[in-house]
């Protein structure tokens, strides 16, 4: 588990939950989402372990890694 508390506009306007597979690709998966309205989101959710990967990479790379709890 890792929870990324940030205070950036992105964070504040998105929801998210992205698991890493636990080493398998077939296991990874991520839900995302944007605020464009009050209480109205607009989003996706993948399976795609290489849009999994960016994400992933785009968090840690933006907002650094916090040790996993």
């Amino acid at each position: 588990l890792t929870i990324h508390v940030e205070r950036a506009d992105e964070i504040e306007r998105s929801w998210f939950v992205v698991y890493d597979g636990g080493g398998a690709d077939v296991n990874k998966c991520a839900l995302l989402a944007e605020e464009r309205a009050s209480r109205g989101f607009y989003g996706f959710c993948t399976y795609d372990p290489s849009t999994v990967d960016w994400i992933i990479d785009h968090l840690e790379s933006t907002y650094g890694l916090l040790e996993p709890q």
